[in-house]
């Protein structure tokens, strides 16, 4: 696992997005419409239905009763009587009634109803119970009959299931396509958030440098180029930070050559001239106690000349500038492999890269630093450097085998921010491999130019 070494935060928890909840808003709206809509067709179906049956019924007794006049007498006018006959079973062909004249003692034969055209559900919504109506006559002969209308819904709910079926399949097919529309328009419609979202992401990112495109939809534009205002800004700033903290570095560096030559030059040759008055003193003096004094005097310098060396190396190698980055950073590992023993080290050098780089130095306090760390917290046994060019920058790669760390606790407190920070303030970048127990391997590329 490659991370920075800052840590970034987590990012939020995607949630539903705009697209898909105005859909669920136009779905849950659409299917209120659609009961609604249905609630109030099979009202109107109710309705209709039984007006239509009642108005057949109706009619059907209006003929018999006004057009077909009473039932003519057998034997007396047999021709009439089957023309009344004939008319009666027309009426009743019709498709909504059924018609059946009774005799004294005679039951009702009506036929097995037709098998249903309309599903159950529908019409035990919107059907009534046959409507029937009995009228009492008499042949011309006196004798009584019973004349039976009933109104049938079958027909008229298939009519109606058909008409229903129709409007739902139309409704149906409307939500369907005005969902489809609403679904593509909102997704062209947020294309340009997302772009925006990208261009954020990419600035939280550190990514000052992209641009958004024109959208098109003059408010979203308005927000893409407020975006890019910001990261030109954020941009700038940055480059002036990396600037200002080069610069520091830079005016850091001149101070510790500059405190190291005084302290070679003034306080080391002063310890010079002291221990050798010291040892002067010491072969000269008849008196014991003054030979004494003279050999503890030279010792003490002599521990004090010492310090101000390693004091003088750590403020600036002065072998970096003599002998370049190679020998200054083969010397840097082998001290510390001595005080450090019994890690081993390996150093590798790309002959390609010059011996006095312009990040010389930096690479070299990246080096030291990483090596502070490995000792404090690593408990390694082996340390490798690797340094090589790469185009026009220099590549570096410290890595040990010791316990290793999570990445995202790779703070300050491991001396790994300082890298990113110099790093960066020259150009470069900086990151780390690490895994609990499996070593820390830290990457650097320094631009060689400056």
């Amino acid at each position: 696992m490659s991370v920075p070494v800052s840590g970034r935060p987590a990012p939020p928890r995607p949630g539903t997005g705009l697209r898909t909840r105005l859909l669920r808003g136009l779905l849950a709206l659409s299917l209120v419409a659609f009961a609604l809509a249905v609630t109030l067709a099979v009202a109107n179906t109710r309705h209709n239905v039984r007006a239509e049956l009642a108005s057949s019924a109706a009619l059907a007794l209006d003929l018999v009763d006004g057009l077909l006049g009473p039932v003519p007498a057998l034997p007396g006018d047999a021709a009439r009587r089957a023309e009344w006959l004939d008319q009666l079973r027309e009426l009743g062909r019709h498709r909504h009634l059924r018609l059946d004249l009774l005799a004294p003692g005679d039951s009702p034969r009506w036929p097995a109803p037709a098998e249903a055209a309309a599903p159950a559900w529908f019409a035990a919504l919107v059907a009534s119970e046959p409507i029937q109506f009995e009228r009492e006559r008499r042949d011309a002969d006196g004798t009584p009959l019973r004349l039976l209308v009933r109104a049938d819904p079958a027909d008229e709910l298939a009519e109606a299931w058909t008409d229903f079926s129709d409007f739902l399949a139309l409704l149906a097919g409307f939500a369907l396509l005005a969902g489809l529309l609403v679904w593509r328009l909102l997704g062209a419609a947020l294309a340009p958030v997302r772009v925006i979202l990208g261009g954020l992401d990419a600035l939280a990112h550190g990514d000052y440098d992209g641009r958004l495109a024109s959208s098109g939809v003059p408010e979203l534009d308005r927000i893409a180029a407020t975006v890019d205002r910001l990261a030109a800004t954020l941009a700038a700033g940055r480059a002036e930070n990396r600037r200002l903290a080069g610069h520091a570095l830079t005016v850091r560096e001149d101070e510790r050559r500059l405190l190291a030559r005084e302290l070679h030059d003034e306080l080391g040759q002063s310890l010079s001239a002291i221990q050798a008055d010291a040892t002067l003193i010491a072969h000269t003096a008849t008196d014991p106690r003054h030979i004494e004094s003279a050999r503890a005097i030279g010792a003490t310098t002599a521990d004090i000349l010492g310090s101000v060396r390693e004091l003088i190396r750590r403020l600036h190698p002065a072998v970096l500038d003599v002998l370049g980055l190679r020998a200054a950073l083969g010397q840097l590992l082998a001290d510390w492999a001595v005080r450090h023993a019994p890690v081993t080290t390996r150093f590798d050098w790309d002959p390609a890269l010059p011996e006095r780089p312009a990040c010389g130095i930096h690479a070299y306090r990246i080096v030291q630093e990483g090596l502070t760390n490995v000792a404090r917290h690593a408990a390694a046994g082996r340390v490798e450097l690797r340094l090589w060019r790469e185009a026009d920058a220099l590549r570096l790669e410290l890595a040990d085998d010791g316990r290793g760390c999570d990445p995202a606790a790779a703070t300050d407190g491991f001396g790994l921010h300082g890298i990113r920070e110099r790093a960066q303030s020259f150009g470069g970048h900086a990151t780390i491999e690490s895994a609990t127990g499996q070593g820390l391997r830290i990457h650097v590329r320094l631009p060689l130019d400056g």
